[in-house]
């Protein structure tokens, strides 16, 4: 499906980007689930619970708009492009779409004075990451999410996947 985003058909860009966005959450759905019982009654287990619910509830707007074929066209541009990226593991330059399509040129940010925009740019950028730490790619095209805490944890996956 992936191999013909991006090329003038916005009504399969769409389909593709609520299928990755769709199965990204899976992913994180069933890794949070996959807990041991112990692990998840703790403290940060019930807040990555949280987030991905606080997640999910930010992205529904983005969702039905483009399962109804109505988000702007430059998002859907930016979002083909993102998605596109990702599914080349090329997380760096996904990254730097993100930015453009978040701040953009200009001196204030367009999506700070819409909450909603917001909101579901905020979760894509989450699924974003999630989407690096289940498919790492080449270091070199990483984007830099982990806090410097797990840092050593990220680099530990990197190499076992470059295995």
């Amino acid at each position: 499906m992936a191999k013909d985003m991006g090329k003038g058909d916005r009504e399969r860009d769409m389909e593709v980007i609520v299928q990755f966005l769709q199965f990204i959450l899976h992913l994180w759905h069933e890794q949070l689930q996959s807990r041991p019982a112990e692990e998840r009654r703790g403290i940060r287990a019930k807040q990555a619970w949280a987030t991905y619910t606080q997640t999910q509830d930010y992205l529904i707007p983005l969702l039905r708009k483009l399962k109804t074929l109505t988000l702007p066209e430059d998002i859907t541009d930016n979002l083909t492009e993102i998605i596109g990226h990702l599914l080349n593991a090329n997380n760096s330059r996904a990254s730097d779409v993100y930015l453009q399509m978040a701040i953009g040129n200009g001196p204030c940010p367009f999506v700070m004075n819409d909450v909603t925009k917001r909101k579901y740019i905020q979760g894509l950028k989450r699924l974003m990451f999630k989407c690096q730490e289940y498919y790492p790619p080449d270091p070199s095209r990483c984007a830099e999410y982990a806090p410097k805490r797990d840092k050593f944890l990220y680099t530990c996956n990197l190499t076992i996947f470059c295995m």
